[in-house]
């Protein structure tokens, strides 16, 4: 819910190989792994051509596949509550719930809003769903039942920003449809949609881009530049504008991770001073994934894994598009038709069990 692409591992880039990959069509969107399972959803461009799929972790063998009735386009899956939540645009906006286990379609919820082409994985938090629509709306499903309880206009009129979650409030970016344009962060009441209050910036905010939770009651903000926004004291901490769309921030280690064209640059979060860069060969893609030890970052072919101790580039693999790091093991980059799962985690024991597993489920990955 918080969006801060952080997970804290910590890494040794000798332990990096391809376990499997799948030459298989997909949005590119992050796809997701829970308990051993590989969950994503096809998104051809055409209605019945669409599915939701399970794949096993350890081997691509692929575990269900249900057809979609109606979508053109698909965004990435959200699991949480047992089941698999995807949002669906063009013709057919709704939320669509699958049991996690079987692939059986528990609901489809059709919303307001714009016909966009796709939209990104949706926010789920306990029993609770919510999406950003499209055309300015937020929208907010019961997650067991998929019944609609609101869906409000308050928010930034863009396809691929997610609403982020601090247990008490809904964060959206917002851009006013009027010159001069003014741009801002709402804080939105999660019972009804109301917005609490925004705070203006001078940020133009990337359609990309969702916000990102921070570590001291701020969240952080990304477009024509880069943002810091006080929560507490509903003002901005600090900005800094360009010309230029920054990527979608990671949040970690009291830093912020961000692309700039061929840069990843890496920002004190407290004062937005710029700590250092890595100059990538090529423009990087929007996203970043980081654990303790890396950041990985894409370019359209090429994904690479930067030390972040000694700032260089220590691991590529020979496939660009959007990683993204799971509890179980793997880095996972997807590209528009395939994706790669590539083992980041070896077995310092050597008893047979990856330190991952003994992790997860209570045992010690060094004895």
């Amino acid at each position: 819910a918080g969006h801060t692409g952080y997970l804290p591992l910590m890494l040794d880039a000798s332990d990096f190989s391809e376990r499997w990959a799948c030459d298989c069509f997909g949005p590119w969107e992050p796809l997701v792994i829970k308990d051993g399972i590989i969950f994503t959803s096809t998104s051809y461009g055409y209605s019945g051509g669409n599915s939701v799929r399970a794949y096993d972790a350890s081997n691509g063998n692929l575990r269900w596949n249900t057809y979609l009735e109606g979508p053109r386009e698909t965004g990435g899956p959200t699991v949480a509550n047992g089941n698999v939540y995807i949002h669906t645009g063009s013709s057919s906006k709704a939320l669509w719930a699958f049991d996690q286990r079987s692939g059986e379609q528990l609901f489809n919820t059709p919303h307001a809003g714009a016909s966009y082409p796709a939209f990104s994985p949706p926010t789920v938090v306990g029993d609770r769903a919510y999406v950003n629509g499209g055309n300015g709306y937020t929208t907010s499903f019961d997650a067991i039942t998929g019944e609609l309880l609101w869906e409000v206009v308050n928010a930034q009129d863009s396809p691929l920003w997610e609403p982020a979650f601090d247990g008490e409030y809904l964060y959206v970016p917002y851009t006013t449809g009027s010159y001069p344009r003014s741009y801002g962060l709402r804080t939105i009441d999660p019972a009804n949609g109301g917005i609490v209050f925004e705070i203006e910036s001078d940020v133009q905010w990337y359609y990309y881009n969702s916000p990102v939770l921070g570590s001291d009651n701020n969240v952080i903000g990304a477009g024509r530049g880069l943002v810091s926004y006080d929560i507490e004291n509903q003002s901005v901490n600090w900005q800094i504008t360009d010309t230029v769309n920054f990527g979608q921030p990671s949040v970690a280690l009291g830093r912020i991770f961000v692309v700039r064209e061929d840069q990843l640059q890496v920002y004190e979060e407290a004062t937005g001073e710029l700590l250092w860069s890595w100059d990538a060969p090529a423009n990087l893609e929007n996203y970043i994934a980081v654990s303790a030890t890396h950041a990985f970052v894409s370019t359209a072919y090429e994904t690479y894994a930067i030390d972040l101790n000694t700032r260089a580039s220590v691991w590529s693999y020979p496939q660009g598009g959007r990683p993204s790091l799971t509890n179980e093991g793997a880095l996972l980059i997807t590209w528009s038709h395939a994706f790669a799962v590539i083992d980041i985690e070896g077995d310092s024991d050597v008893d047979g069990l990856p330190n991952w597993y003994e992790r997860v489920y209570g045992l010690d990955p060094d004895n």
